[in-house]
Formats: structure tokens, C-alpha cells, sequence
């Protein structure tokens, strides 16, 4: 081997890079339940590693039910008439790894005696959040976190700012600091005045609750509590803390002891300790230990310590051991073991949690297999439930009690699921939430409408499902489709016993009838509407049970499926657009001359209240459902311009003219996520441009209630969809659907800032759509039309915005379990799929099977590789006769009979030894490595028997190899990376080489003169007899010494990134140096020119996209994250995001929100450069305009280079008139501006 000499390049490349979480983790590890949002309602909170999720159960609501709330107490929001579903409320980084979690309620003792020793007001980083605190925040359940920051956080959901804000805080140990067990458990009493959290080895921390309100903290009285001290101060090994329980004494409200459960690492004894702690004199004072206990225990928490029919009684304690063979009960004021009881379940599984039911009456527990368990706290019997009881049996992590017999069972690696417990002593599945966690391989499936990701998941409850489809979009079920031709508008009129539905076609207007999902009824033909004309508009006044529908030249009134009035306009005159609110107002717009009518719906005639000219012609009009804007019309015009006018006082209260097209379609409307400010609820007025353009405002309700004119802001959000005019129907107040000709989306709001998520499995060409049914607003039901598909009846699911599809493959052939690998060859659009005992050709567009090859009965294959010079399959593997011998099975395509494409087996190579990877070089070589050795084999010939040529010995097998144009990259687990250089010889020089191979054939010169490849002194590989014409010459270069490596993949010619097993990304770039061609071969280090730290280990690394010359890459991890590395080509885009980084990472409501250093979290090995941190940048999309504004004034001028080099922004279009307003607010709304849209642009890959 060569000696490495230390010649560092400094490289300071132009190109950084910026990465983004797309689709954020699936595993969850941490989860409970609570009141969090407002009182009585049903939340759940979801850890996933470094991600929180805010989750919402809608339950069916069985006024039957056995103990039913009564309904002044009932969430309403969550009822669900159809079925259950789960609601993703929020979801976001923590930039922390969470390590225990655990809900506190305080409004159960809101008049406390408790005292505190200490006067501290409220830190900083909590005094900026109280402005955003809701008022009622004691009366809700709080978060109690700890993590690797160091620090135990007390969080509370703001309604003000949706999202959860910190009001407390406690330091429990150095920012990043590694111990092991700090912070790893939180223990609440079940009267929530005492917090325990695990601090240093022996230690605990024990904190006093408050609820005073001026100013002090929520946790108060710090105490520490060693527990090797009071055990054993003789011992030199420490003691493991297991458990924490609290006891009280009946009619005592002062005194809690605290019951520990301990191991000593010495004696290897387990044992419990007694403390006993005082609320009134803030107190701790050591009772007794008992080290009588065999093993481990977990001492179960009852939240009802008088239950005198219960064996376990404020005066005992229960204990189950952690492999449920024991159960116990001890006396808590002796510790003595007093009863005893032997189980014959769970031997070889382990306690994997437990929880108390309502009536404290039961426990339940899981295993990690599976199982759940059920003790009677009054006999101590045991039960275990099965899969023959209804459980999916999936390894169990956690159990949450949701309330009503209804559990949440949390998966270790697969998917949950909520079930029921039934009246007959079984289990019923309810939902399923499917997870993706442990990605092992994974293809991009691209087409002119969508971008998927099909992943190999090791998640899910049946391996059948194991391959799942993901995709950033809306999921869809279609309930039926009819057949209606040229169809263009629709509205859907609720009667009080059926629905109307009127088609609006080319030069017609079709009726249905709908009593039920299935009863359709064409009534065009029996109805009193005009159908030989298109439809402009039609609505129904619930009140009065009076329809309308507006034609280009009528407008007729019908009641009882009679025509009770009609109004005509006068010659020349056309009605070019209509609407009207909820209470009998109507609104139409006409042309030849252009203006407005109001009319008023009364005794069933329509009253034309009011008129108002326009200069120009109107293109949309709008009035809200609302009741208290129903006075407020909004018009576009073929001017280009927006009005906002008051029409009962005729009087318009705003004006915008600075639109780059003309306004088509126009929604006033809050969106799902609407926050409030000030105490000012927010409306968002959103328009559909002709040009394909999407505009929105936000108003507030006080600006469109008043009188007074208002100035809309001169710069909107804005973004392009379509590069044709656009549709907008509003679903309720939750949402808008956005209709492109391409492709139908869901517009949604986060905080301020608006989503736009794809419409999965839609066709394209729909014109229109009308709401249905929205009484299950998580789940409505709504119509879409077009002129070539007719009719459709489509059930959406806004609960979440990933929509994950498995069971792909099973219904394609019932052989295909346990998928292993997939390769998708874009070149002969195909897509393979490699499963334990088969390979299979899919259609990546349908995917449908096309072929499936059954492989050798000895092979064992566990990797796929497409040869793209010679258009081969090559599968890697084991032998199954002997698992210690290696095989590469070769096939070729042919096509069948049927003109499909079909795989042939060319060609199997036996290897004495396993290959733990390959890589094909050219038209001619594999090369690949065994356990010690790396082979190179010549296949100029399929036919015959391959020249295996061993090349190098190893002292560690390499794990990966990766090529580029000219380099190959060579990766060992613990040796880090290799790169070589390769060179090929000239047509010329093969031709040459293979006449010397004709010749030695002939002279049988079996050995002597064969391509045997050495690495010799220099580095090079070349021909054993120092042939000048070698078919191959490698040369290593560069060598990283990286341990635990786990993927690497080349970023272009020149530069490589490399992640190990913890997610640590490294970057290197060699760029200008050809050593290939120096005749003294010398190992280069070179500095890293990216570090980035993901916590989050990652198996495949897959060129994305390519925009202009940008490369993306996309990475899938083993949580199930789904992240984008894409790169910055201008400096400026690098340094203002970087600025902007830096900002938020300090700002109140954006920095981590666990008091992490962001910058110690994302350096674990070493400092992080040239990677940006998108999660953290995007939390600027969620601020308001005010806090973005004040981002922008702090680094004004760094941020003007960013505005003066915008050449991708289309702001230009807006003509802003400088004169109207300040220069430099101006500017800052257009920083504002092009940060978004340069954020959005990087984050929208998906």
C-alpha cells in the first residue's frame, strides 16, 4: 500500500447547496394525549425523532354509547357522521432529538397552596412568546419535553399563531451534551403538582408545579435527588434508575411520596426506594429501600388511588415485570412484597408499555410482539388478546388511550392503528395510518401530471404491503361517474329532501336529481328550468326554498318546481356573470353598457334594488357566504384591476390596478389554518388570472365590515401554476379547489402562508366543480366536470397532504411479497422490481405487471443493477446452497409474443466468496468485491466463462462503488472512501490487445499472458506483464477517512457527498486536477466544502432533477423521510438564504423551538458550510408579513443584492407605481416577495 501524504486542496467552490425535508418522517417514537388545542377536545401529539406532529381524532359519536359525554362537552369540530379519521393539525421541525414526552394538566388545581422558594420571573426566550400565549393556556394541557438540547421545555398550543410556543423552560444539562441519561424519562404525578426528570447517572430532578400568573415560572422548588447516595454510598458503581411512581396518603393533600425503582450495578440487586415529599415546606425527606426484588419491574401509575373494590389501593402499589411473567403487589409503607402472582404469557417478550382505562378498573399492555394484555385491578387477572381477538399483531412500542373503549396502537417500526374494544371481549380495527419508516430502496416514477416515489418500506403489517407509493398530493376515492358530453359549469342546489345538480353544457343546461350516492335521475326533461340555453349561475335560498338560475338573457325564480318570477334583460344587454350570498341577495354583471344589478329576493319575485355603471366589462364577481360580508361584492375587470366594493352603500372601498392579467375567478375565503392577530381575524382574498397566475391578499374582517376605504398591499403573494386561465371553488371556509387544465389542487393555508397541494388520480381537462357534501368536512364529497370526462363523484381527504398507497403489487399477482429492490431504467421506460423469489417488469406509468421472471431455486438475490452500455439486468446475491459463495445472475431483454418486453436469462457466474458490491465498467468489465478482494471481470464474451482477476487485497470489504464519467468511488464501512481515476484503451489499442489474446489462445498460454490487473507502487492497475496496452487503468487519488459510511454518491464529475450511519453528510470537490496523467502518483486530501448533519441515517442517494443545470438530489432516510439537496449556482441566492438562516434561527417564533443550538444540532462531526438548512428557512413562508417585514429590516441592505439581481421573478409584470407609497417599503415588499419565491421555487420538488 502507498504512504499517504497530507497535499490538502483548498477548494472554495462556487456551487453550495440547500436541503429541504419534502416529506417528513413516518416513524413515531414518542406519543400523547391531550386536551392541547382547547378544552375537551380530542389531540394527540406524535414524536417522530426530531419532528412534532399535532394530530386531531374525529370519533364517531354513538349517542348510544355506555357513558356517553354529555354534549355540552363534546369537540364538534370532530364529529365525523360517516366515519373515524385521523386530521394532521400541524406538523414541524424541532431541530432537536426528543427524548421523553409527557402531557401536564394544571387546571385541575388552579388554586394551589403550593410555595415556592424562589421569586424568578419568566426568562426571555419565554417572555417573547406570552403575547401569543392564549389566556385560557392553563386551562389546557401542556407539553413537558426533554431533549438533546439540554433542556426540559414546557410547551402550550397558541391559537393565536397555531403552533405551540414555549411558557417554561429549565436547563437540565450542556446544549448537545451526549449523556446518556439525561432527560430520558419524565415522570408527572397523577395530580400534576410534582415533575421528575431523569438527570445525570443516579440523579433525578424533581420540580413543584404553579399556576400563578404574574410573571413566575410554571415549575418552580428544583431539587435534586441522588439516588447512589441514599442506597449505597459504599458502592463505586453507579445505580440504574428504572421507574418512577407516587403514592398519597388518604385525605392528605400535602404529602407524595415517591416510590423508585432501581438496579444496583454492583450487586446487580434490584430494589426500591421511598421519598417522601412535602407541598406545603417544599421538602424531601428519605423513608426506606428494600432490595428484595429478583428483577426488573414497571410500578403502574393509577390516576384513582381510591378505588376500595381494587386490589391495588392507595396503600399499594402494582408491578408487573418487564417480561410479564410477575405480577406484584407492595405495601407502600413497608415495601414488603405482600402478594405475588406467576402469569404463563408473555415469556421472551418484553413490556413495551401500559396505560390505566378511564375507570381505573384495567390495565392494558403491550409487548413487542404484538400482544396487549389486560389485568383486572381488582383480581389481578390476566388476559392476553391475539390476533384471534383482532389485532393486527404488529410489534408494539406505545398504547394511548383516545377515550370511549377507543386505543391507539403505536408500531415499533410499523404501521399504527386505532382500534375499539367491543362489548364481546374483542378488538376492532378502526383506522390504519400507514406508515413508510425504514426506507431501503426507492425509485422516481415521473410523468407530465405527477412525481412519485415508490419505496421499499420495512413497516408495514404484511409483507405483501411493503411497497408503498408516496405522493405529495390529496387522496381521492371515486364513488361513481356519468356520462354527460361538452359540459362546462356546475352548482349543486341542497333541497330539503334531494339535491340538484345543474350542468351548465355548450349550449344547454342538464338537471339530475340525487336522494342518495346512487340514485341519479336526469329530470331535465320535467323541470321548469330553461335548457336550451348554457346556465350563467344558479343558487338556492335555503330560507325560502327558492331556486334561480341565471341564463345569458333571463333570469327565472322557482319555488315548488314552479317559475314564480322571471327578469329579462333589455336588448343587446348580456348577463356575463352572476353571484349571490346567503340571504336572497343576487348579484349580476352585463354588458352593452357595463354595470352591475342588485336584487333582492322578496315574496317570490326578484327586486332589482340597485344598479351600478362601470367603465369597463366585468370579467368575475364575487359575494361570501358569510353573513356579516354579504354586503361586500368583489369584481374583476377586463382592466386589469380588482374592486372591492360595499354595494348597499354603492360606495368601493378598495381598488387594485396593477394586475398582470385579467381577473377570471375570485374567492373570499379564510382557509383551513387561518390564525389571528391582534385580536383581527384574517381573510384571504384569492384571484385566478388569466395568464395562469395566482394571487392572494390578506384583509381583515374590521377592513371589509367598515366603511372606510382600504389600500390592498401594492405587492400580493403571487405564484404561477398554469400558462392558462384558472378556476377557483371554494370548499366551506377550509379550503379552495384550484382547476388548472393540467391539473386540479387543494389551496390551504399554514399559519399565513398558503399550500397548494396536487388533487391526486384527477383527470386533466376538468373545467369545473361544485360541493357535494361537506357535513364530514375532513372527508366531503364533491363533483367534477369536463367536456370530455362528463360527470364524476369524488370523495377528497383533506385529513393529510402525503398520500401513501400500499398494496400495489399485490393486486397485481399474489406471488409477489417482500419486495427488496427497484430500478427504474427512463431509457426503455420500464421499471423493475426485485422480490425474494422473483423479478418483475412493471409499467411505471400504470403500474401494471408486465412479466415476472421466477429466479433460480439456489439464488438468494439482494441487489439490481441495469448494465446501460449492453442493455443487461444483472441480479447480485447469495447461493442459498452456500450462503458464504457469491452469484451474479446476467439476463438480456427480448420481446414476447405480445410485443412485451421479457427477460432471458444469459448467464450465471459462481464466486467462491460473497460480493458485497459491483459496478460495470464500459461495454467489457464488472468490478466487484468479495470479503478481502477486489475481482475484475472481462465479459467481452456472454457466452463464455468470465476472466475473473483478483486485483487487490482488502483488510475490509468494500460496501459501495459508485462511477462517474471517469472516477470511480470505492467505499469500506470502516475505511472510509477511495477515488479512483479509470481510463479505457482506444478502439485502436482493444483491437491490438485482442489479437495478442487471438495468439495466446492459439498457443494455449493458459496463465501467462491473461489481463491479471495489480495495483502497483504508483497506484496504477495494469497488465501483470506491464502491457503498455491495458484494457483498464485505475489510479486512486483521494482517500476519506470516514467511519460507519452508509451511502455516496457522485454530485458531478468532480465532487462526491458521502453520509455515514448517523446522517452526517460530507461534501468533497477535486475539480482541475487530472493526477491520472502524473507520472508520481500522491494521495490528495482535500478539505470539505459541505457538512451538514441529518440524525437520520439514509440508504440510497438518487439524482432528482436537472433545471437549467441544477442538479437535485433526492435522499430517502430510514425514518421515512423524504429530503431534496439541491443546488445554489449564485452566490447571492446562497448568502441571502444563509443571512436569513441566521436570523431565524434566533427570532422568537422560528428558532428551535426546544432551545437547541441550531448550529451545534446540524454539526455533529464537524462544523456545518456550504449546506443550508430549508427546514429552517421555510419557517419564514409560515411568519406573517409584519415578521417578515421586520426580518427584512434588520439586514435591509443585504438583502437589496438579492432584489437587484432577481432576473427569475416576474415582479416586473406589476408595474408598481413609486409614487403611491414609500421607495423603501416598496423594496421591502419585494424582498419579502423574492425570498418566498425563491424558497418556494427550492421547496417545490415534490
Amino acid at each position: 500500500m502507498m504512504n499517504y501524504t497530507n497535499n490538502k486542496i483548498s477548494n472554495q467552490s462556487k456551487t453550495q447547496y440547500y436541503s429541504k425535508t419534502i416529506v417528513p418522517p413516518s416513524q413515531i417514537t414518542k406519543g400523547v394525549c391531550g386536551n392541547f388545542r382547547k378544552v375537551n377536545c380530542n389531540d394527540i401529539v406524535l414524536i417522530k425523532q426530531h419532528y412534532l406532529e399535532l394530530l386531531k381524532f374525529n370519533r364517531v359519536v354513538d349517542l348510544n354509547e355506555t357513558n356517553c359525554v354529555s354534549a355540552d362537552i363534546i369537540d364538534v369540530d370532530a364529529i365525523d357522521e360517516n366515519d373515524n379519521s385521523f386530521e394532521s393539525v400541524d406538523q414541524f421541525p424541532l431541530f432537536s432529538i426528543v427524548k421523553d414526552i409527557k402531557t401536564l394538566s394544571l387546571k385541575s388545581f388552579e388554586n394551589t397552596t403550593t410555595t415556592t422558594t424562589t421569586n424568578e420571573i419568566l426568562s426571555k426566550e419565554v417572555l417573547d412568546h406570552r403575547p401569543y400565549i392564549d389566556s385560557d393556556y392553563l386551562q389546557k394541557d401542556l407539553l413537558v419535553v426533554t431533549s438533546d438540547s439540554g433542556v426540559l421545555s414546557v410547551l402550550s398550543w397558541s391559537n393565536v399563531k397555531h403552533q405551540f410556543l414555549s411558557v417554561h423552560f429549565e436547563q437540565i444539562s450542556p446544549s448537545g451534551s451526549n449523556f446518556k441519561y439525561i432527560g430520558e424519562k419524565i415522570y408527572i404525578s397523577p395530580c400534576n403538582r410534582l415533575v421528575v426528570v431523569s438527570a445525570i447517572l443516579n440523579n433525578l430532578l424533581l420540580f413543584t408545579t404553579s399556576t400563578n400568573r404574574v410573571n413566575s415560572k410554571l415549575l418552580n422548588n428544583r431539587t435534586t435527588i441522588n439516588i447512589k447516595e441514599t442506597v449505597d454510598k459504599i458502592t463505586p458503581k453507579d445505580v440504574l434508575i428504572l421507574s418512577v411512581a407516587f403514592s398519597y396518603q388518604p385525605n392528605n393533600n400535602d404529602i407524595i411520596y415517591l416510590l423508585i425503582h432501581f438496579q444496583n450495578n454492583s450487586t446487580k440487586k434490584f430494589g426500591l426506594v421511598k421519598f417522601q415529599y412535602s407541598l406545603s415546606t417544599n421538602t424531601l425527606e428519605f423513608q426506606l429501600h428494600n432490595y428484595q426484588f429478583e428483577k426488573q419491574y414497571d410500578i403502574i401509575q393509577f390516576n384513582n388511588n381510591n378505588n376500595n373494590s381494587s386490589k391495588k389501593t392507595s396503600t399499594t402499589s402494582l408491578m408487573v415485570s418487564t417480561n410479564l411473567s410477575e405480577i406484584i403487589l407492595v405495601k407502600n409503607d413497608t415495601l414488603e412484597i405482600i402478594e405475588k402472582i406467576y402469569t404463563s404469557v408473555g415469556y421472551g417478550a418484553f413490556l413495551t408499555s401500559y396505560l390505566v382505562t378511564d375507570n381505573s378498573e384495567q390495565i392494558l399492555l403491550s409487548n413487542d410482539r404484538g400482544n396487549i394484555y389486560r389485568i383486572d385491578s381488582r383480581s389481578l387477572a390476566i388476559k392476553a388478546y391475539d390476533k384471534n381477538n383482532g389485532l393486527p399483531m404488529l410489534p408494539l412500542s406505545m398504547i394511548l388511550n383516545l377515550g370511549h373503549y377507543y386505543y391507539y396502537l403505536i408500531g415499533d417500526l410499523s404501521d399504527s392503528i386505532i382500534i375499539r374494544y367491543n362489548s364481546d371481549d374483542s378488538f376492532q380495527p378502526v383506522i390504519v395510518n400507514s406508515n413508510y419508516s425504514c426506507i431501503t430502496d426507492f425509485e422516481v416514477l415521473k410523468n407530465d401530471i405527477n412525481t412519485q416515489i415508490l419505496c421499499c418500506c420495512n413497516s408495514s403489517l404484511i409483507k405483501e404491503d411493503s411497497l408503498k407509493l408516496i405522493e405529495k398530493s390529496i387522496s381521492i376515492e371515486l364513488l361513481d361517474q356519468i356520462q354527460v358530453n361538452n359540459t362546462n359549469l356546475l352548482w349543486t342546489l341542497d333541497c330539503a329532501t334531494e339535491k340538484l345538480i345543474v350542468i351548465s353544457c355548450l349550449n344547454s343546461t342538464k338537471i339530475y336529481r340525487l336522494r342518495h350516492q346512487d340514485d341519479w335521475l336526469d329530470i331535465s326533461e320535467n323541470s321548469p328550468f330553461i335548457l336550451n340555453i348554457y346556465t350563467v349561475y344558479a343558487c338556492i335560498f335555503q330560507n325560502y326554498g327558492i331556486i334561480v338560475q341565471v341564463t345569458p338573457n333571463k333570469i327565472i325564480v322557482l319555488k315548488d318546481n314552479k317559475i314564480t318570477d322571471q327578469w329579462s334583460v333589455s336588448s343587446n344587454s348580456v348577463i356575463v356573470s352572476a353571484t349571490s350570498s346567503s340571504n336572497s341577495q343576487l348579484l349580476v354583471s352585463l354588458s352593452k353598457p357595463n354595470h352591475f344589478l342588485y336584487f333582492e329576493i322578496e315574496n317570490q319575485k326578484l327586486i332589482e334594488k340597485s344598479s351600478y355603471p362601470l367603465n369597463t366589462e366585468i370579467s368575475s364577481i364575487y359575494v361570501s357566504p358569510i353573513a356579516s360580508l354579504e354586503h361586500v361584492v368583489i369584481i374583476g375587470t377586463y382592466q386589469h384591476e380588482i374592486l372591492i366594493i360595499n354595494y348597499r352603500a354603492m360606495k368601493i372601498i378598495s381598488r387594485y390596478s396593477k394586475l398582470s392579467s385579467i381577473p377570471h375567478s375570485i374567492i373570499l375565503n379564510q382557509l383551513s389554518n387561518s390564525h389571528i392577530d391582534s385580536g383581527d381575524q384574517m381573510y384571504h382574498l384569492i384571484v385566478a388570472q388569466r395568464d395562469g397566475y395566482l394571487l392572494k391578499w390578506d384583509i381583515s374582517l374590521s377592513q371589509l365590515i367598515s366603511d372606510n376605504e382600504f389600500t390592498l398591499i401594492s405587492i400580493p403573494y403571487q405564484k404561477r401554476i398554469s400558462n392558462s386561465q384558472i378556476q377557483l371553488v371554494a370548499s366551506n371556509q377550509q379550503g379552495i379547489i384550484v382547476i388548472s387544465p393540467e391539473k386540479v389542487y387543494y389551496l390551504t393555508s399554514r399559519k399565513a402562508h398558503t399550500i397548494l397541494t396536487k388533487i391526486s388520480d384527477l383527470p386533466s381537462n376538468i373545467t369545473h366543480s361544485s360541493l357535494l357534501s361537506s357535513k364530514n368536512h375532513i372527508k366531503p364529497t364533491f363533483l367534477f366536470i369536463g367536456p370530455t370526462i362528463g360527470l364524476s363523484i369524488v370523495k377528497l381527504d383533506f385529513s393529510k397532504k402525503i398520500n401513501v398507497s400500499p398494496q400495489l403489487i399485490k393486486s397485481m399477482d399474489s406471488r409477489l411479497i417482500s419486495p427488496i429492490k427497484i430500478l427504474n431504467i427512463e431509457s426503455m421506460n420500464l421499471l423493475l422490481i426485485l422480490f425474494e423469489k422473483y423479478l418483475t417488469i412493471v409499467d411505471p406509468k400504470t403500474l401494471q405487471k408486465l412479466n415476472c421472471l421466477e429466479l433460480p431455486k439456489f439464488a438468494k438475490a439482494i441487489s439490481i443493477y441495469f448494465w446501460e452500455e449492453r442493455n443487461l439486468i444483472i441480479l447480485s446475491g447469495n447461493d442459498c446452497r452456500n450462503t458464504d459463495r457469491g452469484l451474479l445472475l446476467i439476463y438480456s431483454f427480448h420481446l414476447d409474443e405480445n410485443n412485451s418486453e421479457l427477460l432471458k436469462e444469459e448467464q450465471i457466474i459462481h464466486l467462491q466468496s460473497k460480493i458485497y458490491s459491483f459496478i460495470t465498467i464500459g461495454s467489457n468489465y464488472i468490478l466487484l468485491s468479495t470479503l478481502r478482494e477486489i475481482k475484475l471481470l472481462n465479459l467481452k464474451d456472454s457466452q463464455s466463462t468470465p476472466l475473473i482477476n483478483q486485483v487487490n487485497q482488502l483488510s475490509a470489504p468494500i460496501i459501495l462503488m459508485r462511477k462517474s464519467s471517469d472516477r470511480i468511488l470505492l467505499g469500506s464501512w470502516n475505511k472510509g472512501i477511495e477515488i479512483y481515476q479509470y481510463k479505457q484503451q482506444s478502439p485502436q489499442q482493444q483491437q491490438q490487445q485482442q489479437q495478442n489474446q487471438n495468439i495466446n489462445n492459439n498457443n494455449n498460454d493458459e496463465d501467462n499472458d491473461e489481463d491479471v490487473m495489480i495495483v502497483d507502487q504508483n497506484q496504477n492497475l495494469q497488465n501483470i506483464n506491464n502491457n503498455n496496452n491495458s484494457l483498464l487503468i485505475l489510479k486512486r487519488e483521494e482517500r476519506t477517512m470516514t467511519s460507519n459510511l452508509m451511502e455516496s454518491i457522485f454530485l458531478n464529475n468532480d465532487r462526491w457527498a458521502s453520509l455515514d450511519r448517523f446522517g452526517n453528510m460530507n461534501i468533497k470537490d477535486y475539480s482541475e486536477h487530472d493526477i491520472i496523467q502524473d507520472e508520481e502518483a500522491s494521495l490528495i486530501l482535500l478539505d470539505s466544502i459541505g457538512n451538514f448533519s441529518y440524525k437520520e441515517a439514509f440508504m440510497k442517494i438518487l439524482p432528482y432533477d436537472q433545471n437549467n443545470g441544477n442538479k437535485t438530489f433526492l435522499m430517502a432516510g430510514v425514518l421515512g423521510s423524504l429530503v431534496i439537496l439541491s443546488t445554489l449556482t449564485l452566490k447571492i441566492h446562497y448568502d441571502s438564504l444563509l443571512t436569513l438562516q441566521i436570523q431565524l434561527s434566533q427570532f422568537s417564533l422560528t428558532r428551535p423551538l426546544l432551545l437547541n443550538d441550531h448550529s451545534v444540532y446540524r454539526s455533529e462531526l464537524e462544523k456545518t458550510t456550504g449546506i443550508l438548512d430549508g427546514d429552517l428557512i421555510s419557517q419564514f413562508l409560515y411568519l406573517n408579513l409584519q415578521n417578515q417585514l421586520i426580518l427584512v429590516t434588520d439586514k435591509y441592505h443585504q438583502y437589496m443584492k438579492l432584489l437587484n439581481s432577481n432576473n427569475y421573478s416576474n415582479r416586473d409584470n406589476m408595474n408598481i407605481d413609486m409614487d403611491s407609497e414609500n421607495q423603501i417599503q416598496v423594496n421591502k415588499l419585494k424582498i419579502v416577495q423574492t425570498l418566498i419565491d425563491l424558497i418556494e421555487k427550492l421547496n417545490d420538488k415534490l
